[in-house]
Formats: structure tokens, sequence, C-alpha cells
């Protein structure tokens, strides 16, 4: 099958003048199959923390149908160089979702009914693209505090994830 993506799946000696990329992962299907699953799609998904990239075998398209999506933790995401970005902080709640830059904890600690329901948007100086310092510090323990003024915010109208930096340099 065609690979989609990056056209390599195993690095050796990454950075230096010894840096091998090889195609080693492969999905093999026969005519049958692929008679029954015309929009099949084998994807290279890269991962910096392994020497093999992953790939994943999508059997059918996907495009037209209606999709739930629930914010799950992955117990992976901790060893990949992961962050939240934030820019509105409309779409993240500042309780039960993770989204503070902690490989211990991503998630807030403090309690408190100020915060209950409320989204990181709140946390921000209004029409502005700054913390709200005064009440971060007021409100929250300083472990929390510590991690969400560390955050910086993004200049573009998306919250979501990035990653630091990928095993080819790119972001």
């Amino acid at each position: 099958m065609e690979l989609h993506g990056y056209p390599f799946t195993w690095e050796r000696y990454p950075g230096t003048n010894k840096w091998v990329e090889i195609r080693l992962d492969r999905a093999i299907a026969t005519s049958s199959w692929m008679h029954l699953f015309k929009d099949a799609r084998l994807i290279n998904l890269e991962a910096s923390t392994s020497d093999h990239s992953p790939i994943l075998l999508v059997p059918m398209a996907v495009d037209g149908l209606p999709r739930v999506r629930k914010q799950k933790f992955e117990n992976a995401w901790l060893r990949e160089p992961v962050c939240r970005r934030v820019w509105a902080g409309f779409s993240v709640q500042i309780k039960n979702e993770l989204w503070l830059p902690s490989t211990d904890n991503p998630y807030v600690l403090t309690e408190s009914d100020v915060i209950s329901g409320q989204t990181v948007s709140t946390l921000m100086v209004t029409n502005e693209r700054r913390w709200d310092e005064d009440l971060i510090k007021d409100v929250f323990l300083e472990r929390d505090a510590n991690l969400i003024l560390a955050i910086p915010l993004a200049d573009n109208n998306v919250d979501g994830w990035y990653w630091r930096k990928d095993k080819y340099g790119h972001y």
C-alpha cells in the first residue's frame, strides 16, 4: 500500500553525518481487500520517542461521517514534548482538562468555586492577549499560578496542541 506522509519509517543516528532513513514498516493487502476498501489509506504518524514511526491503516474515507470527539489523555503524550497553546481560551475548561505545561500533572489542582465551570478565557484581560496576573495569583495555588503564567498566548485564534520540536527539527 502507498504510504501517505513522511516517506521514511525508521531512522538511525539523526542529526549526524551517519544519519540514515529507510522505509522499513509496511502494510500488505490482497486485491480483494483493496476492492472492499477502495478508500483505505496508510498514514505515517511520526513520533519522536522511537526510531520507528507508527503507521496507521485507515480502512475507509471518513470525511463525510459525523464525528463526536472527546478529548482523552494518553500516557504516551508525557514522553512527547507537547504543549497546550491557548489563544482565546474559549475551548479550554479550567478544571478537568489537561492544559498546564506539566508532565507530572497537567490538570489544575486548585479547588475554588470561582473557577468551577469557567473557561481559560476568564483568566485573561478582556480585549488583550495577556493573562490577568493579579486574578491568577489571588485564586490559584502557587503551583497552578506559576504554570498558567508560564504558558505563552498564541498569535492566532485557535486553541490547540503543538510540539516543541520533532525529530526533523520542525515544530
